[in-house]
């Protein structure tokens, strides 16, 4: 039911208040605002009966209260923007004094067994950051998420759940595809109150539930929440994530994309190569990086496309200009119109086309917006519900993402929700990695390779599967595959060796001393030190024989091999 527009208008006032000033602030407006006006008003009665006041003078006392109210809530909020956005006051004291020295000393008193439980694991989480030379959480109240000047390293805004039963996978019918069922994700985001920031965070949650037993408990859910995405699975079966009583946490949100591309008469998907755990070739994915995303993974998915995939018109050239495609995405229809187009924006490859200048010496230039390249979304069966608390803290909204495809990776405690699409590609072009260390201000420089979808969809059909299982990963080993069904980009090798070179002289020059900025060139040297050692031969050796044997280039990661499957299980149509 549509709101009336005072409700929308107060609506939009509190969702504002909430999100610049924060729920505590709100909560002690409402205690002001029920101490001198509501108190006020109720009094009235007893002041008309008990103590003969008249009229007039009521409305006085009435206004009086009022007047005192404005004041109090005026001068509160602005001592409270001063000291929360200027000097994050609110939280030294809440992570400085609160959590280390009240809550193990009353927190027995103050909260409940389940809410003091989770507030000795932001406690616990110190030991994994520092800020400055204090101590600092990697695992915090979600409200706090976006306050990116005081948290050190700050990457991504995740929520982390940690509530039985706030996810869960249904088989619905449907009258639009071609088994006549659709496969509907639910997370519940309500009440969900902790999260983590940097990768920092990720090994914390590693560290304390990635035990062997715990591990062993997730590999179990993450299988059975696979085989319910199963084509044969019955109608109206429904699967909740810690529903038989595990309380495990899952990371929300990660979103990404999964291109199919028609080049040379073939269609291919587009993977780009992980250097970190689990190490393979992956589909292009991301973290949230604010509140809006996390509830909307149109913005997610749609700001991970733009930055991660660079389509060039030739192979880039140390020295020279390049021209760069932009995108435009063509919709089914106006009923079915898949909504992440409006988040494709070519905005976001500027910082990228910033740093590959001062970085390459490469000048990419964009092409007019006329020339974009057409991005189709392609139909499947499998939607996303989001559900939230609104603006007003009482009601539950939600949003819908669907053609999409999900998958669980219980090793990294990880939701993936990729979105499939395709485009056609010229013979000639060229594509790269847009992708940056937001941190450290230096290009992450991954690989981009093509695998032929009909040599995958061979080896899926021919064995049930794309691979086998590779141990304590659960990544996939695809066979051998014959060269002519990949197709690597690996112009950032040498890429990578050119800038290593200059690091390495401005490091040893006079230029270099002990700021931020030597640090992080420091760090970018020795992670292209390391890149460089364990992969550079992979991606340059001379080809021999017809098929391709290096074991990391045939490693499909835990989300890539679920999503190429459940294609080919659903036999969805990407040739269209």
């Amino acid at each position: 039911m549509a709101k009336a527009p005072l409700q929308q208008i107060v609506s939009k006032l509190l969702e504002a208040a909430y999100k610049n000033l924060g729920k505590s602030f709100l909560e002690f407006q409402k205690w002001l605002f029920r101490l001198f006006v509501v108190a006020t008003i109720l009094g009235m009665p007893y002041g008309a009966l008990v103590e003969d006041k008249t009229l007039p003078e009521l409305l006085q006392q009435a206004l009086r209260a009022t007047g005192w109210w404005l004041v109090l809530a005026l001068g509160s909020s602005f001592l409270w923007w001063l000291f929360v956005k200027l000097f994050d006051v609110d939280l030294w004291i809440y992570y400085y004094l609160w959590i280390p020295i009240i809550v193990p000393r009353f927190g027995k008193v103050l909260y409940s067994r389940e809410y003091l439980n989770k507030l000795l694991l932001v406690h616990e989480s110190y030991k994994y950051e520092k800020k400055g030379k204090r101590p600092c959480p990697v695992f915090i109240q979600r409200a706090h998420l976006e306050r990116k000047s005081f948290w050190p390293r700050w990457e991504f805004s995740i929520i982390v759940m940690l509530k039985p039963g706030k996810f869960e996978v249904n088989v619905a019918k449907s009258n639009t595809h071609a088994n006549q069922k659709r496969w509907v994700m639910v997370a519940n985001l309500a009440d969900e109150s902790f999260g983590i920031y940097n990768n920092a965070g990720k090994k914390f949650l590693k560290d304390k539930f990635g035990a062997r037993p715990a591990l062993g408990t997730m590999d179990r859910l993450s299988k059975r929440f696979y085989e319910v995405l199963h084509p044969e699975t019955e109608l109206g079966t429904s699967l909740r994530w810690g529903e038989a009583g595990e309380i495990l946490p899952l990371r929300w949100a990660s979103g990404g994309f999964l291109p199919i591309i028609e080049l040379k008469g073939r269609h291919w998907a587009l993977l780009f190569f992980r250097d970190i755990n689990p190490i393979g070739l992956n589909i292009a994915n991301g973290a949230s990086e604010t509140k809006s995303e996390y509830k909307d993974l149109h913005k997610l998915i749609g700001r991970e496309f733009s930055e991660e995939t660079v389509l060039l018109v030739s192979e880039p050239r140390s020295g020279a200009s390049v021209a760069q495609q932009r995108f435009t995405v063509e919709e089914f229809g106006l009923d079915s119109a898949s909504a992440v187009s409006e988040y494709i924006n070519p905005g976001f490859v500027e910082k990228h086309n910033q740093l590959r200048k001062e970085h390459d010496n490469l000048n990419i230039e964009l092409l007019r917006n006329e020339d974009g390249r057409p991005i189709t979304p392609i139909r499947t069966p499998f939607r996303i519900r989001v559900k939230y608390h609104a603006s007003d803290l009482r009601g539950i909204d939600d949003r819908y993402i669907k053609n999409v495809l999900f998958t669980i990776n219980p090793f990294e405690f990880g939701v993936e929700v990729i979105w499939l699409c395709k485009f056609e590609m010229n013979e000639g072009e060229y594509i790269l990695d847009g992708e940056f260390n937001l941190g450290r201000n230096y290009l992450i420089r991954r690989p981009v390779v093509l695998l032929a979808m009909d040599y995958l969809k061979q080896v899926f059909e021919t064995g049930g599967s794309l691979g086998e299982i590779i141990p304590d990963s659960e990544s996939k080993l695809l066979p051998p595959i014959p060269y002519d069904s990949l197709i690597v980009f690996n112009q950032d090798v040498e890429l990578r060796k050119q800038r290593l070179k200059y690091l390495d002289t401005w490091l040893a020059s006079s230029k270099s001393n002990s700021s931020a900025h030597t640090d992080d060139m420091i760090d970018e040297r020795d992670q292209l030190k390391k890149w460089l050692a364990e992969y550079e031969e992979t991606f340059t050796a001379p080809r021999t024989g017809n098929e391709l044997h290096f074991h990391a280039l045939r490693t499909l990661c835990p989300v890539a091999w679920k999503s190429l499957e459940l294609v080919f299980s659903h036999k969805i149509n990407y040739e269209i």
